[in-house]
């Protein structure tokens, strides 16, 4: 596996994460 595609991946991976949970923590408020 190519380890530049796994940390492209891991890298959306984690702001498609945070971008849920940003909006997650907007809609509480």
């Amino acid at each position: 596996m190519n380890l530049r595609h796994q940390v492209y991946f891991a890298e959306s991976a984690v702001k498609h994460a945070g971008a849920l949970l940003y909006s997650r923590c907007r809609a509480r408020d």
